[in-house]
């Protein structure tokens, strides 16, 4: 819970952070959700939406984990692949900058991205946080 609650602004968690600590506990994003869901932290209905698939936050999590998945081994951490991929998805970066900080090529970096990446942008980001 403290994890959850550090990660918390007004009474609003972002898509980002949920996947972070999943991550941080080595848990699914559903495990992660339902398990706040049983504990009153999250709103199921908001849970279910966010959970169907290709929703943002299911784009964003395999965007993410993609590196770990798709056998590329960079090197680099894995809090600082996670927030490159959040960078673009952001628009703070562009594709060239994202390779260049991956140490990948454009063309590599076109292997990596899901495509269903550009639906993310001006999406829902953050989900309302109950009981924090």
């Amino acid at each position: 819970m403290s994890a959850f609650r550090s990660r918390v602004e007004e009474k609003k968690i972002a898509l980002e952070k949920l996947i972070e600590i999943a991550s941080e506990f080595d848990v699914s994003i559903d495990a992660l959700l339902w398990r706040l869901v049983n504990m009153g932290r999250l709103k199921k209905s908001a849970v279910q939406d966010d959970l169907r698939p290709n929703s943002r936050l299911r784009v964003l999590d395999r965007i993410s984990r993609g590196n770990r998945e798709s056998g590329h081994e960079s090197g680099l951490p894995e809090r600082f692949l996670r927030l490159c991929y959040t960078a673009y998805l952001k628009e703070r970066i562009g594709r060239s900058k994202l390779a260049e900080f991956l140490e990948i090529s454009l063309v590599d970096l076109a292997k990596h991205l899901d495509k269903d990446a550009e639906k993310l942008t001006g999406a829902e980001a953050e989900i309302a946080v109950t009981g924090c």
